[in-house]
């Protein structure tokens, strides 16, 4: 077998046969799929096979794993191991079912170092539905024009962990909760730089986008508002539907992503995921 790469869309996505990675990679192949999550923002490995460890160690290839926020939704004794199911509920009480992430999101944002890349497998997919979209902000920012590039340059948003302009509640108990929320509230670049390929990229998370430092309330949500309307636009955005084996990764520096909730409601959901340590934002 020969690891193979090839692009699924002009804007974004590519798949990579021909490797399985509970087996060593060589440098060579670790270097390819690297370079293939960095051009295409979303790769897709497929006909993999793991159990939870297997998952956590094959996605060291792409770099130092980091503990999710939310331990709740993680193996007891695998600390770095997200478990994404259709049983989750509601923990307060109402057992109402929840699907996470339905609305766009870049992964843990609100950390200093938010993550370099997320990691999904597919233990258990429905026959069809639940897809999930992908928003290019490296198109996005490209497609900024020139005064606006130059109105965002600088600029910092804060990013928390409970966010006003979200609206939304977090359905799940937690512990510690004034402590984290306190704990979690950092300024990120509107426009930071993709460090692998040097270029400008948005970075943006609205359920996480509390306000622009240094602007006025009014002035700040304006800002916010037009950004991400930019950045809605179907232009920009991509789905991956799911097989069976495939292990997806995309570039949470340049990119958002959102779960859709549509697969039949008598069919299970089940995915494991990882989150890799990135850099601090410049």
């Amino acid at each position: 077998m020969a690891l193979e790469v090839r692009s699924l869309s002009d804007l974004m996505g590519a798949e990579a046969t021909g490797i399985d990675l509970r087996e060593p990679v060589s440098a060579a192949n670790k270097k390819k799929l690297n370079d293939a999550l960095h051009e295409h923002i979303v790769l897709c490995i497929r006909d993999q096979q793991f159990d939870g460890p297997a998952f956590v160690n094959a996605c060291g290839v792409f770099g130092e794993l980091m503990r999710q926020t939310n331990e709740e939704l993680c193996d007891p004794d695998l600390p770095e191991l997200g478990m994404v199911t259709s049983d989750d509920v509601d923990k307060h009480d109402t057992g109402v079912r929840v699907v996470r992430g339905t609305s766009w999101h870049s992964d843990h944002s609100f950390t200093e170092r938010p993550p370099s890349a997320s990691i999904l497998y597919g233990v258990t997919i429905p026959s069809n539905g639940g897809n999930t979209s992908f928003c290019n902000l490296r198109a996005a920012y490209r497609a900024l024009p020139e005064d606006q590039k130059q109105r965002i340059e600088g600029l910092k948003v804060r990013h928390q962990f409970r966010c006003s302009r979200a609206g939304n509640e977090i359905f799940i108990k937690l512990k510690n909760e004034k402590e984290r929320l306190a704990k979690y509230i950092f300024p990120h670049p509107l426009a930071r730089l993709h460090v692998p390929t040097g270029e400008k990229t948005l970075f943006m998370n609205p359920q996480r986008m509390e306000d622009v430092i240094g602007l006025d309330r009014a002035d700040s949500d304006a800002m916010l508002d037009d950004m991400i309307a930019h950045a809605d636009n179907p232009e920009f955005h991509w789905d991956h539907q799911w097989r069976q084996g495939d292990m997806l990764v995309w570039d949470n520096r340049c990119s958002m992503h959102h779960a859709n909730d549509d697969w039949p409601m008598d069919e299970k959901r089940f995915l494991y995921k990882c989150i890799v340590r990135g850099e601090v934002p410049v």
